[in-house]
């Protein structure tokens, strides 16, 4: 369970994907998994931008992934990606999409 002092971080996380929108930043966004919601906007232009490195698209859908009901809004978005020519973005696209405890 996170504390209310953790949860503080999020909106700086939030704004960092703006201007640092690296692996460690996500993957430290990931951690808080519903509560990320207010950076799902920002998660999904990361995920659709094939001007990324790879890693960083996918890390992009797996964060959205680990917020389960609140990363739902994503899935149009998400289904295209299935077909992406990046494996590791295709398989992290998939998963949630078709597990039925995924976005749901």
């Amino acid at each position: 369970m996170l504390d209310e002092a953790r949860l503080d971080a999020v909106p700086a996380l939030v704004k960092l994907l703006d201007t640092d929108p690296t692996v460690p930043v996500i993957r430290a966004l990931s951690v808080y998994r519903e509560k990320a919601r207010p950076g799902l906007e920002r998660l999904v232009t990361l995920m659709e931008d094939r001007d990324r490195p790879s890693e960083v698209r996918w890390n992009a859908v797996r964060t959205i992934a680990k917020m389960h009901a609140e990363g739902a809004p994503a899935v149009p978005a998400l289904i295209p990606l299935i077909k992406d020519e990046e494996l590791t973005v295709r398989e992290h696209a998939a998963e949630p999409v078709g597990d039925p405890g995924g976005l749901a």
